[in-house]
């Protein structure tokens, strides 16, 4: 599978983060981090564990919180629209927490894990000095810049706000989010994705895919890897080219009662 199209938490590499129209469109900066209209993918590397030591989640009642950092934005031809350019530059950070272990099944090897409760945070910070390496006690490295966007995690009809399986040392996550503030709040909350098992049925915001892997050396985490989520970027049409849009509808309106 290609994973340029997939959200994930292994960092082996970083993966994509939206999909949808590939028109062009203005480009705009908010606080720094470029965006435009239609698909744009994101990139980034997620550490993740236990909120008591950040150790690996286990059984029922256990707290997963973590941290993350945006590598890179693109559009949807695969041009570049933002990119982190290392430590002390201006940097896009995620903070995750409060999803508790609901339930945990094992069968075959498997073992599946439903998870309720939630909030993600992402951070638009202008001199980035974001590092994983001290576990929880590095969370305030990933959190001290403007909140650029504040998301809601939804249950689907199963009750999970979050599903994780775990085949050896490979946890696999998936789940949607809705938007609820920061700077960016506006350019994300469109309900794109339509979810045929959500409690109230209504669409939501992004989509996310986790991809991880325990064990990694090097942090005081349990899982490192990568992370991917779907959205669909909007971004106003400047006035001058509304106006023109605008004028030229009506000019194709009068034309087709004439005709």
């Amino acid at each position: 599978m290609n994973w340029r199209t997939r959200f994930c938490a292994v960092s082996l590499s970083a993966l994509p983060l939206f999909t949808g129209n590939t028109a062009a469109s203005p480009a705009i900066l908010v606080d720094g981090i470029s965006l435009e209209g239609g698909a744009v993918f994101n990139t980034m590397t997620v550490w993740q564990g236990n909120e008591v030591n950040g150790g690996p989640i286990e059984a029922v009642g256990d707290v997963l919180t973590g941290v993350g950092r945006v590598n890179l934005i693109e559009d949807g031809a695969g041009g570049t629209l933002w990119t982190w350019n290392g430590v002390g530059s201006r940097e896009l950070t995620l903070h995750f927490s409060g999803f508790e272990v609901a339930s945990v099944s094992t069968a075959e090897g498997i073992t599946r894990f439903g998870f309720t409760g939630g909030s993600v945070r992402l951070y638009s910070d202008a001199t980035g000095n974001s590092s994983p390496a001290s576990g929880l006690s590095s969370v305030s490295s990933f959190t001290d810049g403007a909140l650029w966007l504040e998301l809601a995690p939804r249950a689907l009809a199963s009750g999970y706000t979050l599903t994780a399986t775990q085949l050896a040392s490979q946890v696999v996550g998936l789940g949607f989010l809705d938007v609820i503030g920061g700077l960016a709040a506006s350019h994300f909350d469109t309900d794109f994705f339509t979810i045929g098992s959500a409690v109230n049925g209504a669409p939501a915001d992004l989509r996310f895919e986790t991809l991880g892997a325990l064990g990694f050396q090097g942090t005081d985490w349990a899982v490192r890897g990568s992370a991917k989520v779907q959205a669909y970027a909007v971004v106003p049409i400047p006035g001058g080219l509304a106006l023109l849009g605008s004028g030229l509808a009506l000019l194709a309106a009068r034309r087709r009662r004439n005709a």
